[in-house]
């Protein structure tokens, strides 16, 4: 295998795929959240990126004649421009399943944190209150868990309610029935799963049709006792619309890890809000999770330039093209 040359688009990378990289290619880095301009500028002469949360949008990819994957660490590629790559024969991967785990943990801590109000307690106490009595939360148990999306983390957290005796509802036009029958959950519309739900977590990519699936109307179907949960992508739900639910206590509370803009700008509305938990987009960071991630990242790039077929391509057409 020939030394080729890998970008590296995110310094908060595991050294553990690094390391399988650094000794068949040359490598460069750049830190998250650059320009345009800085990922074209980096990605002109290189092989392959292995991307977190950089852009790599359709100038960098025309901009790249040399690349032949872009290889996502993580499971979304919203933020990378998959019909450019595939027009180009671009391979684009992303780590399957590597931090399922790790995102459904997360989403059903969040659920527990703002049903028990943690955050809010934790907050009271260290600026020196006691609100004992002020902080009354609900039980999981025996409530209704609804589920838009049972993918690979939704149908782990079908698996975290059962040691709550949780009734799991679950909305998902391509969920398959025996799945979803041997998990006890039972498959029903959107407009059903909005209007009997205690609790909701999300659970789909973003897509065109994904985008704002939760907003002003969706939310007014909701009990006012519910509470929302979103660990997938910011774009499902209307920022602004879960504003005004959250303000006016359409609904009870909600927790977000995912925002439509992200990192978000000072003096954003939304955590400033009391019954908001808010996570910087942390749900699939575990030591254990990262570290899959990194080496399934790596070990896609590696695959493709041994002549092997990666694993988890996202346009398999462009793999077509390549061969």
């Amino acid at each position: 295998m020939c030394n080729f040359k890998v970008l590296i688009a995110d310094a908060a990378i595991r050294p553990e795929g690094i390391n399988m990289l650094e000794t068949s290619a040359t490598l460069t880095s750049l830190p998250a959240y650059v320009s345009e301009t800085e990922v074209i500028d980096a990605a002109k002469y290189v092989d392959a990126i292995l991307v977190r949360t950089t852009k790599i949008s359709r100038p960098v990819v025309e901009a790249s004649p040399r690349l032949k994957i872009v290889s996502r660490h993580g499971v979304g590629v919203d933020n990378v421009d998959v019909p450019a790559c595939t027009e180009q024969g671009i391979v684009v991967t992303t780590t399957g399943d590597a931090n399922s785990e790790a995102v459904s943990e997360h989403a059903f801590g969040c659920l527990i944190a703002v049903a028990r109000k943690l955050a809010i307690a934790d907050t009271i106490i260290k600026s020196g209150g006691w609100e004992r009595d002020n902080i009354i939360g609900v039980e999981l148990h025996r409530k209704v868990l609804g589920l838009i999306g049972v993918g690979r983390v939704g149908l782990r957290i079908a698996k975290h309610a059962t040691g709550f005796d949780m009734e799991v509802i679950a909305y998902d036009p391509y969920a398959k029935p025996e799945i979803a029958q041997e998990l006890n959950v039972s498959l029903v519309d959107l407009k059903t799963l909005l209007h009997r739900s205690d609790f909701i977590s999300l659970h789909v990519p973003l897509t065109s049709a994904t985008r704002h699936l939760i907003g002003h109307a969706e939310l007014k179907l909701m009990k006012s006792s519910a509470i929302l949960v979103n660990t997938a992508r910011g774009g499902l739900i209307d920022g602004q619309a879960l504003y005004q639910a959250l303000r006016h206590h359409w609904i009870a509370g909600a927790a977000l890890d995912v925002f439509e803009q992200e990192p978000l700008p000072p003096g954003h509305p939304l955590p400033q809000l009391r019954n908001l938990l808010c996570t910087p987009h942390a749900a699939g960071q575990t030591e254990e999770g990262l570290r899959r991630m990194s080496i399934r990242a790596a070990d896609n790039i590696l695959r493709l330039f041994r002549g092997e077929e990666p694993s988890d391509i996202v346009n398999p057409e462009a793999l077509k093209r390549t061969e």
